[in-house]
């Protein structure tokens, strides 16, 4: 179309990550302030007659393990309420931990320190009050191996920036955490471990791209763009031994109010946050910024077997490389592969996939049972988009699902 700027990617500067010196330490972690119950010696004489103290530690590891199985805990520290669990629990309620630990402080230690090493911390709110921790305290996130936020309420939603609502001709339009969500928030977490020395090893997040009637007009963005920098924080007191990222299958209404304008622009975006989502989680694992020194890998959640099309949603893990090891990266599902299709008021819907190996120019999607097919064209050469349709221009777009449904209703949208 002549004298139409048309908006391009940048492969080259998807992150706009902080150039901070990441730390190079490899695997040296400093010790962490120590429990009230810590502060002790070793002094055997006063449980030398108990039976259970004459068995070997692995075997009393095993007796703490069998202890904490399938349970859940609750505590409070700082302004963050943490839920922990062990195991597998199947009951919805939270237990307190065995009275038998306060027997004495050996006990106490040994059964605590396994708990911390295989315990995983599944879910995070922030409240009002800053709570400091008491020294009866026992558990603490700092203490914990591992932070797996892969629950169902523990997604993490992304927005377009604030102040990207009015869409010009030479608008860039950048997708960020949404700190302002009911849900989880990036930046407590970021907040309660800003100056603290932790012992995680293993972190792992879900995330959600907006909705698809928040999209732009794509003909209108001259800039597509995701910035994550602001989980780098969580690694600035210590590294991670392993990341892995989960982006959530988009779901839009491509057949009908969304259109194909959001098909595009979700795929746009979905690109742009896998190569974001890995830049994260090598520097949250150390790795320098002129090499690698990672093991990459990703797969799409679920049983595909038998199915002549992948489901479910995709994972990176992001490793660091073992000394002697050599660094990898195996990616086979690079850009959207399938997205669920939603009309306006429904909960599940039929799945859209690609076709074949995304490569830079037209991408098809196709349903199966309708043998509907819909072709967005979604460069990684920097090349201009051509625009999957053209139509009225959105001026602007609503954040606010209530707001949203009454332009719809006004006709605005």
């Amino acid at each position: 179309m002549p004298g139409t700027s048309y908006p391009q990617i940048d492969p080259t500067t998807s992150s706009k990550s902080s150039k901070r010196p990441v730390d190079k330490r490899r695997g040296k972690r400093k010790p962490l302030a120590r429990f009230p119950y810590e502060e002790f010696s070793f002094d055997m004489t006063p449980t030398s007659s108990s039976p259970l103290f004459k068995l070997p530690r692995e075997i009393r590891d095993q007796i703490y393990d069998e202890t904490f199985r399938d349970c859940r805990f609750k505590c409070r520290e700082g302004k963050l309420s943490l839920h922990f669990a062990y195991g597998s629990p199947r009951r919805p309620n939270c237990n307190k931990l065995p009275r038998g630990l306060l027997a004495c402080k050996q006990l106490l230690f040994e059964g605590m320190s396994q708990f911390h090493r295989d315990a995983v911390c599944v879910r995070y709110s922030a409240g009002n009050e800053n709570c400091k921790p008491s020294p009866s305290q026992l558990l603490s996130l700092y203490r914990t191996s591992r932070v797996l936020l892969f629950s169902p309420k523990m997604l993490f939603p992304l927005k377009f920036k604030s102040g990207h609502g009015r869409l010009e001709d030479d608008s860039s339009i950048i997708v960020v955490p949404d700190e302002e969500a009911s849900g989880p928030i990036v930046q407590d977490l970021c907040d309660h471990f800003r100056g603290r020395k932790h012992g995680i090893k293993s972190l792992g997040m879900r995330f959600r791209l907006p909705e698809g009637w928040q999209f732009p007009w794509v003909q209108n963005v001259q800039r597509w763009e995701v910035d994550l920098s602001s989980l780098e924080q969580l690694g600035w007191e210590n590294s991670f031994d392993r990341v892995e990222f989960v982006i959530e299958t988009p779901s839009l209404d491509g057949t009908g109010r969304d259109g194909v304008n959001a098909v595009q622009g979700v795929a746009i975006v979905y690109r742009l946050l896998q190569q974001e989502v890995e830049n994260i989680a090598k520097r949250l694992v150390g790795a320098r910024q002129d090499e690698d020194e990672c093991l990459v890998r990703d797969w799409l959640d679920g049983n595909n077997k038998g199915k002549d099309y992948p489901t479910g949603d995709w994972h990176i893990q992001v490793r660091r490389a073992p000394d002697g090891t050599r660094p990898s990266r195996a990616i086979a599902h690079e850009g959207l592969s399938h997205w669920k299709n939603i009309a306006y008021g429904q909960t599940s819907g039929p799945r859209f996939h690609r076709l074949a190996t995304q490569e830079s120019g037209p991408v098809t999607f196709y349903h199966k049972a309708s043998g509907d097919r819909i072709e967005v064209d979604v460069p990684t050469d920097g090349r201009p988009i051509v625009p999957a349709e053209a139509g009225r221009e959105r001026k602007r777009f609503c954040a606010d699902p209530k707001h949203e449904a009454m332009l719809i209703q006004w006709g605005v949208l």
